[in-house]
């Protein structure tokens, strides 16, 4: 019994300096989020070498109006490239393209011709930094 009320402070313990180490908690998606989180992967995985290898972590949604979807997707990507082997995880967002349609466009850090490193890493800051989306034009 001191057994297990040990481990449980201790995992008590390790939670909370998990959230106070500034290391993202995410909270679970709700159902409009989650519908958009997997149009976003799916744009993601257009991009890849290696669509079914992808294998996403840390992603999350910043919607500022789901009724047109104007909103964000921020997460983290690894999947195989030509020789079969795992890359690495590489930052990733993407939004719808417009409100009229369901089209959707990924970026990923490094991947293709669409932004440099430093465009990528201001976008990043924009659209995925903490705190919400900046107010819409």
């Amino acid at each position: 019994m001191e057994r297990i009320v040990l481990r449980i402070a201790r995992s008590a313990a390790i939670g909370a300096a998990i959230s106070l180490s500034g290391t993202p908690v995410f909270a679970a998606p709700n159902a409009a989020e989650s519908k958009y989180i997997h149009a976003v992967e799916e744009a993601v995985r257009y991009h890849l070498k290696d669509p079914e290898s992808a294998r996403f972590r840390n992603v999350r949604a910043k919607i500022r109006n789901a009724k047109i979807g104007d909103g964000v997707v921020c997460g983290e990507v690894n999947s195989k490239n030509s020789y079969g082997g795992y890359i690495g995880f590489k930052r990733f967002y993407g939004m719808k393209k417009n409100e009229f349609n369901d089209d959707y466009d990924a970026s990923i850090e490094g991947e293709g011709p669409k932004l440099d490193r430093e465009i990528f890493a201001e976008m990043w800051a924009q659209f995925c930094g903490p705190g919400p989306l900046p107010p819409a034009k």
